[in-house]
């Protein structure tokens, strides 16, 4: 049974080993196995992971970066984002959260144009606190901040 587990593990490995390989070769332009190390932030969304630009920073200190020139070799980025995949890092915001933010933004234009159409004066840079119904659905959010 031990066995048969570790089997299974080589060959999630293995498959996350491909996908990572495949993403980098993207941005590979001179098939060297080496990319400018700009790229690792789109490599590292392009395989599903979202990380801040800060958590990106984190990522290339634990890779060994070529100087002059700042490149990445796929030997060394490799081990560490297969890792990133295999810890579930960096994982994409939910979709219901995503969805609620659109909506409540869609809310705010819909409250921006009605202080258009009402020949009043366009919000100022201002935070404020506002509840607003859309069909079906109340939206909640306080300290937005408004921008002309």
């Amino acid at each position: 049974m031990a066995e048969s587990e570790e089997k299974g593990e080589d060959g999630l490995v293995a498959e996350i080993e491909k996908k990572i390989t495949e993403a980098f070769e993207v941005f590979d332009r001179e098939s060297n196995k080496t990319v400018d190390v700009r790229e690792i932030g789109c490599i590292v969304r392009s395989l599903g992971c979202f990380p801040t630009e800060a958590e990106v920073q984190e990522l290339l200190e634990k890779i060994e970066v070529e100087e002059p020139g700042g490149f990445v070799h796929l030997e060394h980025f490799l081990p560490v984002m297969t890792k990133v995949l295999l810890d579930r890092r960096f994982r994409p915001i939910p979709e219901d959260v995503i969805l609620h933010a659109f909506e409540l933004l869609e809310t705010l234009h819909w409250l921006w144009a009605e202080t258009e159409v009402a020949g009043l004066p366009p919000p100022k840079c201002q935070w404020a606190s506002i509840r607003a119904r859309t069909p079906g659905k109340e939206l909640g959010c306080s300290s937005v901040h408004l921008h002309p």
